[in-house]
């Protein structure tokens, strides 16, 4: 199976709703729920002002997709509706495909998370802290909400937008990760690009993931993230989401 693309966006309305900064929410989720955790990438920085590129890369060969595939898989078993969950991508990937590179400029394939933080750092500026809550406010008059006319994978199709970010929003299984279907323009062969939020539509867990962190925040069930903190392929650890996180410069 595969996604579908949205044009109906209501789906999406407890993200764009939620209260929280745009770079906090994008960080570590949709307020409310139980129990926070985060699913490393690279390890956390072991000093302040430490770079990505002095972080170790991982040894166990697995990039961020296959990792973000066990969570889901563990967390298929938390919610009520696996076969309808809904993803939203970040607009700002090039998503055109090149000859003899992936859209991001590296090679085809599983990105390492150095590679993937690296080119869309490029592509967006400089990094921040994104969840830091001490992190600047947003532009005046930038609101939630959606960009009905924004180019992308299909002409016309609507944005969810929040003030520094906009996604498309896709519809599928809890097994279609990584699968975007005809919506999406074609990609080097081996390489999509992975979601930012995802979340089963009774919303009893959400994953986000933003192109600054070197981690994706579970907000889930207490019961939901005990499970992921005993599987031994995933590093997580259990976060608070009212307290500063760690970063790389």
């Amino acid at each position: 199976m595969s996604m579908h693309l949205c044009t109906d966006l209501t789906a999406a309305a407890w993200i764009t709703q939620d209260p929280q900064p745009w770079n906090k929410l994008t960080a570590l989720g949709p307020t409310g729920l139980p129990a926070y955790a985060r699913l490393l990438f690279l390890p956390d920085p072991t000093h302040p002002g430490q770079s990505e590129n002095q972080a170790p890369e991982r040894q166990d060969g697995l990039c961020e997709s296959d990792l973000l595939r066990t969570a889901l898989s563990h967390l298929s078993a938390h919610t009520s509706t696996p076969e309808e969950c809904y993803f939203l991508l970040w607009d700002g990937w090039d998503l055109h495909p090149r000859p003899t590179a992936s859209p991001t400029g590296f090679p085809t394939g599983s990105a390492t998370g150095h590679e993937q933080h690296r080119h869309a750092a490029a592509r967006r500026g400089p990094a921040r802290p994104s969840g830091d809550p001490e992190h600047p406010a947003p532009p005046a008059g930038a609101q939630p909400g959606v960009h009905p006319h924004a180019p992308g994978p299909r002409s016309g199709a609507a944005l969810v937008s929040l003030p520094e970010r906009a996604y498309y929003l896709f519809r599928g299984t809890i097994d279609d990760l990584g699968q975007w279907g005809p919506d999406l323009p074609a990609t080097p062969s081996g390489w999509a690009p992975d979601p930012a939020f995802v979340w089963p539509a009774d919303h009893a867990w959400c994953i986000t993931r933003d192109v600054d962190p070197h981690y994706a925040t579970i907000a889930a069930s207490t019961c939901a993230i005990t499970a992921l903190l005993r599987e031994r392929r995933l590093e997580v650890v259990p976060t608070d989401p009212d307290q500063p996180q760690p970063y790389y410069l």
